[in-house]
């Protein structure tokens, strides 16, 4: 059926959702009608009226194919230098937007950026290392990770190996063109989580990704899931918050990221990494690989709560030179006229740019602004 306005989906969601998608049926053009019977506003085919067309759809974006391949080489030396220093990307530097890494090359790469990785966890090393050389992945491109977790009965620092969301899209791009259906991934409906689960769950959040292999018109219906809860070391219940939630992380959005995942795995599973490997998104992944101490900083290490960023207005970055990855918008127009006067983007550039992120939303407006941030860097004022 075609996408209605509701509690969640204003009027201008729809407008903005008309701008980057098409008829899933033909490809035509999306168009927004008034549901006389209903008195509520729909998205559908343009013509609608003669062929009754429903659902859309929207191609995966470069930059969620290509991740940091997109971006020019001084932007990824940029971030590089940023996340690891510039005496360790200065060394790696001839490894830098390579994706055939030979074992030695991955195996250097690790090691440099994780140096204590290899005597504590070899078994993760190892994996780390197969895993690039046999899909073409690159840790500079913040493809795969390693990251540390404390092993409170051995008193020491295990590592895990994460692959980035970035990655699997890259590895199924290589064979595969997609699309999303249905604005998704999104959290279900009731009605669509009560058909697939036979309940609405009040302990999980569920989310469900829509996909279309382009080349071959299969479709699948993909759901991931995040607890809402868990408990602490003393027993007790508390949020389940994801790391990064400072950054714009949230659990909605690790739970989109598991339903995508699936989705990938479904449309093309001769191509993708084992399943078993976990997968988060990269831009909430820390990037400063600073030494770690011997323990942690508390016996019983608790997740300090992360104050939010401090929201630094234009008249602060003209008094001082400030860092333009710090800066935060209240809204949409806020980070337009901010991309004009550093980038000397237009607002038609910005939504182009953007197009794979709800700008009315604070956490995915960030990260539209970070990519956006690297990808031009900072223009000279006038």
């Amino acid at each position: 059926m075609p996408i209605y306005e509701s509690d969640t989906i204003t009027r201008d969601n729809l407008l903005a959702l008309r701008k980057y998608n098409r008829c899933k049926e033909c490809g035509g053009r999306l168009d927004v009608f008034l549901d006389r019977d209903k008195h509520l506003a729909f998205l559908a085919c343009a013509d609608y009226l003669r062929t009754h067309h429903e659902g859309i759809e929207r191609e995966a974006s470069r930059y969620e194919t290509q991740g940091m391949q997109a971006l020019t080489i001084k932007a990824r030396r940029d971030i590089l230098n940023k996340e690891f220093g510039e005496k360790t990307t200065s060394a790696l530097a001839k490894y830098q937007g390579v994706t055939t890494l030979t074992k030695e090359d991955a195996t250097t790469i690790i090691n440099t950026i994780w140096p204590k990785a290899k005597e504590a966890s070899p078994a993760e090393v190892y994996k780390a290392v197969m895993i690039c050389y046999q899909y073409g992945l690159n840790p500079l491109m913040r493809h795969l990770f390693l990251v540390p977790f404390w092993n409170d009965d051995e008193k020491h620092y295990d590592y895990t190996c994460i692959m980035g969301i970035g990655s699997n899209r890259l590895i199924a791009a290589r064979k595969h063109k997609w699309t999303f259906l249905d604005d998704t991934p999104r959290k279900g409906t009731k009605a669509e989580e009560t058909k697939h689960f036979g309940e609405v769950s009040t302990e999980r959040i569920r989310a469900v990704a829509k996909m279309r292999d382009i080349g071959t018109g299969a479709e699948v219906t993909a759901w991931g899931e995040w607890p809402t809860t868990k408990k602490d070391k003393k027993g007790g219940v508390v949020a389940n918050e994801p790391k990064g939630v400072d950054k714009g992380n949230s659990m909605i959005n690790m739970a989109c990221l598991h339903a995508e995942r699936k989705g990938l795995d479904m449309l093309s599973p001769a191509d993708m990494p084992p399943s078993d490997i976990p997968v988060a998104d990269e831009h909430f992944i820390n990037g400063q690989y600073e030494v770690l101490p011997d323990e942690p900083p508390e016996a019983e290490p608790a997740k300090a709560k992360q104050e939010p960023p401090i929201e630094k207005t234009e008249a602060d970055s003209e008094k001082q030179d400030v860092n333009l990855t710090e800066l935060t918008f209240k809204n949409a127009g806020e980070m337009k006229a901010a991309c004009l006067k550093h980038f000397k983007l237009q607002g038609s550039q910005v939504d182009k740019e953007s197009s794979m992120y709800d700008l009315s939303d604070p956490g995915q407006r960030h990260k539209a602004w970070l990519e956006i941030s690297a990808v031009y860097g900072k223009a000279p004022e006038k």
